[in-house]
């Protein structure tokens, strides 16, 4: 008798990452078309903000960076267009974390801008 493999879907995601990923493709099965994908950095200074710039820009990322809403610290947003894939960004995480931490930020996470329906609105997760 042929023992069936586990259903992956019944499997609880490990990281951050991969429960996004897991939920987009909920919503969207099949997925797999590049999109906005943004990642954010908190900086207590200007300074340190602008010096994370250069090495996110060397990777392929647009950048802004800009004082937070409601907070003291800088906002460092980096886009980039690409399939979010729980691979690449649990990858990137670890990069985006040292990042943070070199020039002494914390690192927030992610979000993915996808086309979810058939009207075209845009869904951030």
């Amino acid at each position: 008798m042929k023992r069936k493999p586990p259903k992956l879907r019944n499997l609880k995601p490990r990281t951050p990452d991969a429960a996004v990923v897991a939920l987009i493709k909920k919503m969207r099965p099949g997925f797999s078309k590049s999109c906005p994908v943004s990642f954010y950095f908190y900086f207590p200074a200007k300074d340190a903000a602008m010096k994370s710039t250069d090495e996110l820009r060397n990777k392929g990322f647009e950048v802004e960076v800009a004082l937070s809403a409601g907070s003291p610290q800088y906002l460092c947003l980096a886009s980039k267009n690409m399939v979010p894939e729980t691979t690449e960004l649990v990858n990137l995480r670890e990069s985006m974390v040292d990042l943070a931490f070199k020039y002494g930020g914390n690192y927030d996470g992610w979000e993915a801008a996808i086309d979810y329906d058939e009207d075209n609105r845009e869904n951030e997760i």
